[in-house]
């Protein structure tokens, strides 16, 4: 096997080489435009292959026919031509992470996955008026999805209550995406839970509002939510 250097442009935009071999690595590439080279072994199909892609065939290939694949693109880089294999140890990721923002990781042994920091939270004891709606994030506010982390609802009379994901007011506490909901019939919570949680965190869509809604007896006791608007 052999390395050999390239240069190709849109004056030049072919090469051929007279080097024998089964396999075409194509180790690395630059270009302001395309990359992407086009190959023509001397007996099969052509092929593309991107900085870092290769082609193993069965047959051996005397000569080969190199192009750039969009016909105008400047690229200078190294091929290796031969019967053996090639590899490369070497790893370098960008992975988007947020809006506008990116990160690399290379050589970090591992990554402690943290929970998001809380930048809004919810909790309240005093009377809501029935069938009415309380805004907790608004749908202009939540550009980016909300993270819902946990939240609490505690009923001591005759009524129902909901936390609603929508991108406007609901009107019913089952209109929208539920995110927690808790109905108490009869004196004191006699019948249903007295107290319900939210068992893991959820996303809620960009675009859509948090909303707190009561049906029936207003004297609720409590209710929390935290969250972490993106």
């Amino acid at each position: 096997m052999k390395t050999y250097d390239f240069a190709l442009s849109a004056a030049m935009n072919k090469s051929m080489l007279q080097v024998s071999g089964f396999a075409f690595y194509y180790v690395n590439g630059t270009s302001a435009g395309n990359s992407t080279i086009t190959i023509k072994p001397e007996r099969g199909e052509d092929f593309d292959l991107k900085p870092g892609q290769w082609m193993r065939l069965p047959v051996n290939v005397g000569t080969w026919y190199i192009g750039s694949k969009d016909g105008t693109s400047t690229i200078t880089g190294q091929f290796i031509i031969g019967d053996g294999v090639f590899g490369d140890s070497n790893i370098f990721s960008t992975t988007v992470i947020a809006p506008g923002q990116s990160v690399g990781i290379n050589n970090i042994p591992h990554v402690i996955d943290r929970p998001e920091a809380i930048t809004g939270s919810y909790a309240d004891t005093s009377p809501q008026t029935a069938n009415t709606n309380l805004q907790i994030v608004a749908a202009a506010a939540n550009v980016n999805g909300v993270i819902v982390h946990n939240a609490q609802l505690i009923w001591t009379g005759s009524g129902r209550q909901s936390f609603i994901a929508k991108a406007t007011a609901p009107t019913a506490i089952f209109d929208g995406t539920v995110i927690l909901s808790q109905d108490t019939v009869g004196a004191a919570g006699t019948y249903g839970a007295r107290d319900v949680y939210l068992q893991n965190a959820i996303l809620v869509p960009a675009g859509q509002a948090i909303w707190y809604r009561t049906v029936g007896d207003p004297s609720g006791f409590f209710r929390m939510l935290h969250y972490t608007v993106l």
